[in-house]
């Protein structure tokens, strides 16, 4: 087989190693290699509201719950005056999160996980564990978009549970059962702005992942598989495809793949795929009575509220130039 073969063969724009023989996926379609229609600010917090996000809105702006009594704007990227924000009335009992300008304003910070310039996004210029990685697993399988909801959760509903069982995640327990599952799977299919995909092999559907776009930036996400095709290489598949279809958009300034994760293992998963970390300044305000319970209960609340990166990005920024202006990469 050819190197183009095994790179990134497109049968009708779909991924796949042509010469496994699939059959037909029903109700399934090629991979469109299109730009993503943006959502709205209003839009995404209805979209996370569906899903099952606790999202209120505030102030004219849209909050995530992130803990009892805590929150933060839905859209992570949201820069707003800490000054000026009136957050949900249940924070006066806790407390609230903003993206800022700039450090000057900051008094903790956010780490995100963003693949900068989807657009220049190629297959030979990525390190050769990489794409040895991605080459075996597109010997084994097919990526093809998802269009029906009930196919995908008869197919999809085995392949989370192998996921949760794997991992332990928590968020939404209720998709453990198949009605909680179509449940989920209505409100994900339901907004016709988000593409879903699947990865495919001769045994079936062995993971999935999506992509969307709010305003100027991609978001990638929910992702899961099966827990005996990871050694297929079945997430390098999946990441290929979304990353291929991700650098199609114009207009855009990043993929974002999530705020950096308790556990490292699971941020190492997407660094080591190209994503960077961006430390993100942010206002924070906890209620003085709950924060001095916090520090004395929890003492590594500050850390994970970021507020021991400030002074680090503050003299990163004035001292040498790999400080990007609203955020940096450690």
């Amino acid at each position: 087989m050819s190197r183009r073969t095994l790179s990134h063969d497109r049968v009708h724009g779909s991924f796949c190693a042509p010469a496994l023989g699939f059959h037909a996926v029903q109700e399934s379609q090629p991979l469109r290699m299109s730009c993503l229609e943006p959502m709205s600010l209003a839009e995404f917090a209805a979209f996370e509201r569906s899903l099952g996000v606790p999202v209120v809105e505030a102030g004219g702006v849209w909050w995530r719950r992130v803990r009892p009594f805590f929150y933060r704007p839905v859209y992570p990227f949201q820069v707003l005056n800490p000054q000026a924000v009136r957050p949900p009335r249940a924070a006066r009992w806790g407390g609230f999160q903003v993206p800022v300008s700039d450090w000057n304003h900051a008094n903790s910070s956010l780490v995100y996980l963003v693949y900068e310039r989807p657009w220049e996004y190629q297959f030979d210029a990525l390190p050769k564990p990489l794409r040895q990685s991605i080459r075996k697993g597109l010997a084994r399988f097919e990526v093809r978009e998802i269009t029906s909801v009930c196919r995908f959760v008869e197919e999809a509903w085995p392949v989370y549970l192998s996921f949760q069982a794997r991992t332990g995640y928590r968020w939404r327990s209720d998709r453990r059962t198949r009605e909680g599952f179509a449940f989920w799977a209505e409100a994900l299919f339901a907004n016709r702005k988000v593409r879903v995909y699947g990865a495919y092999n001769r045994d079936g559907l062995a993971g999935i992942d999506s992509l969307y776009r709010v305003e100027n930036v991609l978001l990638g996400g929910p992702t899961f598989s099966r827990t005996e095709a990871l050694r297929d290489r079945v997430t390098d598949v999946l990441f290929h495809a979304i990353r291929t279809c991700a650098a199609e958009c114009t207009g855009v300034s990043c993929l974002f793949v999530g705020t950096s994760a308790s556990k490292p293992s699971l941020d190492e998963a997407k660094l080591n795929r190209g994503a960077v970390r961006w430390v993100v300044p942010t206002y924070c305000y906890v209620q003085p009575l709950v924060w001095r319970v916090l520090t004395l209960l929890y003492p590594s609340v500050k850390a994970r509220l970021g507020m021991d990166r400030v002074d680090q990005a503050v003299g990163l920024e004035q001292r040498t130039p790999h400080a990007n202006g609203w955020h940096w990469q450690p």
